[in-house]
């Protein structure tokens, strides 16, 4: 079963394009991609090694010890609209303090990294988009990566089991085994953790939180909320902001 990684790495494409070790992958890269993804120590090493010089990158790790719900733990890939990259590279070279320093100084979950990115990534006019990450070529990556790209959309296990043309059980049980929860777990907690980030670092209204994730039954969403939190979003969000 897939255990995930303690780090996050947040990897940000200045100049150049070709090949970036993301940890668990090497995704072709080009100016503005904006990856974040998990990974080992041994990971983070081997990104170091494998940093093409042709390619400029920006890259900010940190430990992420559990306590932070709002945490991605897909990876996700953004773009940065070019009008606003300078925007984009000065904050990040100003917010992370930990740029430039080794991994073994790497911070345990700064709360003004995601307060930044909710700031930047979800600002009007948009300034990022988020895109889906390249074929990865396990057909079971792609419910993962639809959930960590449109983690908004219901699809059914059916469909998605369709399109993998796998039966539904022999899909739920490949994905279990890769993941160990469910699809529909998997999807619920994504969507619990972006909740989490805007009730954190944003003043919009809990409805509409709800609604962004792609819940539109509110008992739903306080239940299933707090069956993950341990407490109401009203009471996530006083605890946090």
């Amino acid at each position: 079963m897939y255990k995930l990684p303690p780090y996050v790495v947040i990897t940000y494409i200045v100049e150049g394009t070709g090949l970036q070790h993301l940890g668990y992958a090497e995704r072709q890269a080009m100016p503005g991609d904006l990856f974040i993804t998990r990974a080992s120590k041994a990971d983070i090493l081997e990104m170091e090694i494998q940093q093409q010089k042709s390619v400029q990158v920006l890259r900010y790790i940190y430990l992420d010890c559990g306590n932070d719900k709002a945490v991605p733990h897909l990876p996700m890939k953004w773009s940065v609209n070019q009008s606003y990259r300078n925007e984009f590279i000065r904050f990040f070279k100003a917010t992370y303090s930990f740029y430039g320093k080794p991994v073994s100084d790497a911070e345990k979950g700064p709360l003004e990294v995601w307060k930044y990115f909710t700031d930047f990534l979800l600002s009007k006019p948009m300034k990022a988009s988020l895109v889906e990450f390249e074929n990865s070529g396990d057909p079971l990556y792609k419910p993962l990566h639809h959930i960590a790209w449109k983690f908004k959309d219901s699809v059914s296990v059916h469909l998605i089991s369709e399109q993998l043309h796998m039966s539904t059980r022999h899909f739920q049980r490949n994905f279990k085994n890769l993941t160990g929860k469910s699809y529909k777990q998997l999807l619920m907690e994504t969507r619990i953790r972006h909740s989490c980030g805007l009730l954190s670092y944003s003043t919009i209204s809990i409805e509409k939180i709800a609604n962004f994730v792609g819940i539109y039954d509110m008992y739903h969403f306080y239940q299933l909320f707090h069956q993950y939190c341990g407490m109401t979003p009203g009471e996530f969000r006083k605890l946090t902001y």
